[in-house]
């Protein structure tokens, strides 16, 4: 059985620490970690629309208190945003500066075309090359709407590891397309 923790009107980086304590159990110092947060946009810091920098640094000292090998902060925005930029204007940058974490645009580790065992409508994804990399990989997404999912959390976050223009490409493949004509299977990202 899953679980889902839910916790409110706190200190961001305070409730970061401890939702990811409940989870991870791991002895991680042995582990690479790449926490991949959400600065799809550039948008101001703690406005809602990218991942909040204090919930990075709560999980950033989580990691750290145990002893986790390597901690990577990283993000491939959509096209035509700059991710390091977005990074910076969402604060993360600040935050892992500050904790001594190096924080990168996931598309400079380069790309990896991967092959969808079974796809219907698309049959292999350019990836950048990172997150197949690390030991462990920690959505931090933001809670967003969206019209087929009522909300995205990492369905959408996880969209930025795809490499720069492959982005794309899943959106005009998914307004050429009726939706309702989809095995229900496949994920509308």
């Amino acid at each position: 059985m899953e679980k889902v923790y839910v916790f409110k009107d706190g200190n961001p980086a305070q409730m970061a620490y401890e939702a990811l304590e409940r989870v991870f159990c791991e002895d991680s110092s042995r582990l690479s970690v790449l926490l991949k947060v959400n600065t799809g946009f550039q948008g101001p810091e703690a406005s809602g629309l990218c991942t909040h920098p204090e919930v990075v640094r709560g999980l950033i000292r989580f990691l750290k208190d145990r002893n986790t090998k390597k901690i990577y902060v990283g993000d491939s925005s959509i096209v035509g945003v700059d991710s390091m930029e977005a990074l910076k204007s969402a604060g993360i940058l600040r935050v892992c500066k500050e904790e001594g974490v190096e924080c990168l645009n996931l598309d400079d580790s380069g790309m990896e075309e991967r092959e969808i065992p079974g796809g219907v409508m698309v049959t292999s994804l350019k990836m950048s090359r990172l997150p197949f990399t690390v030991d462990r990989l920690i959505s931090v997404p933001v809670m967003k709407t969206h019209m087929y999912a009522g909300v995205t959390l990492s369905i959408k976050n996880l969209k930025g590891c795809l490499y720069q223009k492959d982005k794309t490409r899943l959106h005009r493949i998914k307004n050429g397309a009726a939706a309702s004509s989809w095995p229900q299977s496949m994920i509308c990202i």
